[in-house]
């Protein structure tokens, strides 16, 4: 780099998230919805003891 040229500043770049989709009323409900919340999360927990014992018998 010459002693002559100029370090140039560009601001970051940032997402424009004013055409992002906007979650629907049903989708709203089903992240909201404790019964839901629940079953997801069981049905994770199940997954991971699953992979956990899985993984201790070999």
């Amino acid at each position: 780099m010459s002693e002559n040229e100029e370090i140039k500043y560009e601001p970051p770049v940032f997402a424009d998230l004013q055409s992002a989709p906007l979650p629907t009323k049903k989708t709203l409900f089903r992240r909201r919805f404790l019964i839901t919340q629940f079953i997801s999360f069981m049905s994770f927990n199940l997954n991971i003891m699953k992979m956990v014992v899985t993984g201790h018998k070999s």
